[in-house]
């Protein structure tokens, strides 16, 4: 249940299924960077470097926007949700950018997008809101179609699958708390807080290999950060507002779209040409996301 005083936003679908369209493309280029790199850049500095880079670039944009002080625009009580959506989001990066380094950027796109299925289930136990069984039916279809889009390969059972599996569970965690937090915060903040929370841990993550992570740096790799670290602001921006404009549960499907752009990344990068069965999946995966929102319950 909601808490008193709470108010849901409006919901705006059409808005939120664009930014989620755009933003699935960033993710994938973000993920295709991260793979081709891999040799260059450990995860510690990726995550690093993406997490400054879009902090600056927040900073800025509120700097230039603000129309209040900066403790006016930064003053929260939900710091609780604000932690656990920092810390969840940012063991979901990881799970995921390491994964990458091991599986197919497909693969590990297919696996970290089992995240709608565990959105409703967190929701569920975080705050006892009801899950609307005939959802899944969406959800279902759209799986389906990736599985088939993939075909997945021996490589899907390596041990760097389970981590990309969990961090389609945190994945789903991170979302919930962004919409709640989206009840009574609005978006710079909810960021703010995000990319402050993820810089300064990705920060002491980091040190663990100083050598490795810092000593090590040179133009081509800081360029390969700053590309990392841009795609991810501009997808971590049209996430937010994706999940401000609706409802967690009836967005999340949508973002299957990442895993076809992953395979286009994968064809064009690494020359792996989808199969007609690929291009059946594809339909499949586009009509469960929309089936997920056509028998989402209509409400307020």
């Amino acid at each position: 249940m909601l808490k008193i005083g709470m108010i849901r936003p409006k919901t705006q679908l059409s808005s939120a299924l664009i930014c989620v369209v755009i933003a699935s493309f960033f993710t994938a280029a973000s993920a295709a960077i991260v793979k081709f790199t891999s040799a260059l850049l450990s995860t510690e500095l990726v995550v690093l470097g993406r997490m400054v880079v879009s902090f600056l670039l927040l900073c800025a944009w509120i700097e230039w926007s603000r129309k209040t002080t900066w403790k006016e625009q930064l003053k929260t009580a939900e710091w609780k949700t604000h932690l656990i959506r920092g810390a969840s989001g940012l063991t979901t990066l990881f799970l995921y950018l390491y994964s990458i380094r091991f599986l197919s950027l497909a693969d590990a796109t297919l696996l970290y997008n089992t995240m709608p299925i565990f959105v409703p289930i967190v929701a569920y136990i975080w705050r006892r809101i009801p899950i609307p069984h005939r959802i899944f039916w969406g959800i279902g279809t759209a799986f389906c179609g990736i599985a088939i889009v993939l075909g997945p390969s021996e490589g899907i059972f390596h041990i760097a699958a389970l981590y990309a599996l969990l961090s389609g569970v945190t994945g789903a965690i991170a979302t919930v708390a962004l919409r709640f937090a989206h009840y009574t915060e609005p978006m710079p903040r909810t960021m703010f807080y995000y990319f402050l929370i993820g810089t300064t841990a990705a920060f002491l993550f980091s040190l663990t290999d100083v050598h490795a992570n810092f000593e090590m740096l040179d133009l081509q790799k800081i360029g390969f950060l700053v590309m990392i670290g841009v795609f991810g602001f501009i997808f971590q921006i049209l996430f937010t507002l994706a999940v401000r404009h609706a409802p967690a549960r009836m967005i999340s499907p949508s973002f299957y779209l990442s895993v076809l752009f992953a395979m286009l990344f994968d064809w064009w990068i690494w020359g792996k040409t989808p199969s007609l069965m690929a291009l059946g999946g594809f339909v499949l995966v586009v009509l469960g996301a929309f089936l997920t929102v056509y028998l989402y319950p209509k409400e307020e």
